[in-house]
């Protein structure tokens, strides 16, 4: 028997969202159902449910429920370099 991991909830909950099984704004099983069907600790699936809502992909609600996100969050990623430790690197010092 194969393990259900917190990545395949993820997956297939984007797959049922990509081919709209689950439209925005559409409530998804709860947790103990979702174990249920997909042969899994409750915990596991809250794992993959807790970082797609971090994601933006679903929005979670205490006693509301778990809907897909009627607009999904983009998230952009900005990586600042220490200049100094660059500059130092390449040999150079402050004056």
């Amino acid at each position: 028997m194969n393990r259900v991991t917190y990545q395949d909830i993820q997956r297939d909950v984007l797959d049922r969202i990509k081919s709209r099984e689950w439209e925005p704004g559409d409530l998804i099983p709860n947790e103990e159902t979702l174990a249920d069907t997909l042969g899994c600790a409750r915990a596991t699936v809250n794992r993959a449910l807790r970082e797609l809502a971090q994601a933006g992909i679903i929005d979670r609600k205490r006693k509301g429920g778990t809907r897909v996100s009627i607009s999904p969050m983009r998230q952009a990623v900005l990586d600042t370099p220490i200049i100094r430790q660059e500059i130092e690197t390449k040999g150079h010092e402050d004056s």
